[in-house]
């Protein structure tokens, strides 16, 4: 579960929601936030910008709770944007990874013949 703090008519929030548009995600929470309540928020040593990301649910009124580990919404796109291309790289490589396989084909006359199948 994660929650994403986005401030009202700014532009670097507007194209981080253009972007968590274009990937979606059931786990993710967003709160558009004015500019009285990013005051609020601000007054948080973890907090350095908007928009963020928190690793929890908001408590009740919105704030970010204690144990809650805080992320610039920047960051955490670009690692995972890193995460998807290193998985994708490893799917192409497994995929270009043939097996080998051996099989034994036993003749009329006894002998053995094995055979080598890439």
């Amino acid at each position: 579960m994660q929650t994403i703090y986005i401030l009202k008519n700014c532009i670097k929030s507007y194209t981080a929601l253009v972007k968590l548009y274009k990937t979606p995600d059931l786990s993710t929470t967003i709160i558009i936030v004015g500019k009285k309540q990013s005051k609020h928020l601000l007054l948080d040593k973890r907090v350095k910008e908007f928009p963020f990301i928190i690793n929890t649910l908001p408590t009740n009124i919105g704030l970010i709770p204690k144990t809650a580990r805080v992320l610039p919404l920047k960051l955490f796109m670009s690692l995972r944007d890193q995460y998807r291309r290193l998985k994708k790289k490893t799917e192409e490589i497994n995929k270009k990874k043939v097996k080998n396989t051996i099989s034994k084909i036993h003749g009329s006359d006894g002998s053995i013949e094995i055979v080598l199948n890439k």
